[in-house]
C-alpha cells in the first residue's frame, strides 16, 4: 500500500465501528396549518412557509437540498427580486430537522 493507503487506514481504524442515529420521534410537534402574524414596525414585509419533510438520512434528502437552490437561484430570486423589486426570496432544505420552506 502507497503512504497516503496506509494513512487512510489508520484514520477509519479511529473512527467508531458503530454509530448511532438520533430519533425523531422526540421532536416537538406543532399543529398543521399553524399560522401566524408579528406586526412589526418597519416598511417591509416578510413571509414564509415550512413544510415536514423527510430526515437527513433519507434518501429524498440530498434531492431536497438541490430542489431548493434551483428555485431559490432560478425561480425565486429571479421572480421577486428581479421582476417584483423585494428584497430577496428562496428555498431551504433542513435535513436535521426535516423541513422545506421558502420565504420572502
Amino acid at each position: 500500500p502507497t503512504p497516503n493507503q496506509e494513512a487512510l487506514h489508520r484514520f477509519l481504524n479511529t473512527l467508531p465501528r458503530e454509530v448511532s442515529v438520533p430519533s425523531t420521534s422526540q421532536q416537538k410537534q406543532y399543529p398543521r396549518n399553524a399560522k401566524s402574524f408579528f406586526p412589526l414596525p418597519y416598511q417591509v414585509y416578510y413571509s414564509a412557509r415550512a413544510v415536514p419533510t423527510v430526515s437527513y438520512t433519507d434518501t429524498s434528502s440530498a434531492p431536497l437540498e438541490i430542489l431548493a437552490k434551483l428555485l431559490t437561484f432560478k425561480q425565486l430570486h429571479p421572480e421577486i427580486r428581479e421582476k417584483g423589486g423585494a428584497y430577496g426570496g428562496g428555498a431551504y432544505a433542513r435535513g436535521l430537522g426535516g423541513l422545506f420552506g421558502m420565504y420572502s
